[in-house]
């Protein structure tokens, strides 16, 4: 199952720019009683997403494509990631997967390396090098109920098609 999404950004600086806007589901609180990650979907169900704000953005609605679900705020958040990087050029920027909230913490496999961050980029001193790199990062967490007449359940086919628009405003 995926969370379809679209992001909209207005105000003045917008200009149709990529913003880092990014909306994912929640895989640590999308989990059953026994800490297991949640395969089947019920009418009337809750899921939790993320939605990951960097700076200069500020978050003015989030909508659901369909009108009896809701979606609602939860509140701030921090997750843990990990991302396994290979550096072939030194000094040459990789994109990380989410913004980092702090300092990141590389694990080196083989050589080891001085590692630079520049935003939701990291570069290595040397390479070639292989790392894991774990960081935390914040974002938003949202609650998404489905209607209890949508027609989803447990086959393997079924879906939730529900559809997630983030609307935003670049404020600096």
């Amino acid at each position: 199952m995926s969370l379809l999404n679209k992001v909209v950004v207005f105000g003045d600086a917008a200009g149709g720019a990529d913003y880092g806007i990014q909306v994912v589901w929640d895989a640590r609180a999308n989990v059953d009683a026994a800490g297991e990650p949640i395969s089947k979907y019920y009418p009337g169900d809750s899921r939790f997403f993320l939605v990951i704000v960097p700076a200069g953005i500020e978050l003015v609605e989030v909508m659901a494509t369909d009108a009896n679900a809701t979606v609602t705020e939860v509140g701030p958040v921090t997750r843990p990631q990990v991302d396994r990087l290979l550096f072939d050029e030194a000094g040459k920027l990789l994109n990380l997967s989410r913004l980092p909230a702090g300092a990141v913490t590389p694990t080196w496999y083989g050589r080891t390396a001085t590692e630079t961050v520049e935003g939701q980029r990291i570069k290595a001193s040397v390479a070639p090098v292989l790392a894991d790199i774990a960081y935390s990062y914040a974002a938003i967490q949202f609650r998404m109920t489905a209607p209890p007449e949508l027609a989803i359940g447990p086959d393997e086919d079924d879906d939730w098609p529900i559809g997630v628009v983030v609307y935003a405003e670049v404020v600096s």
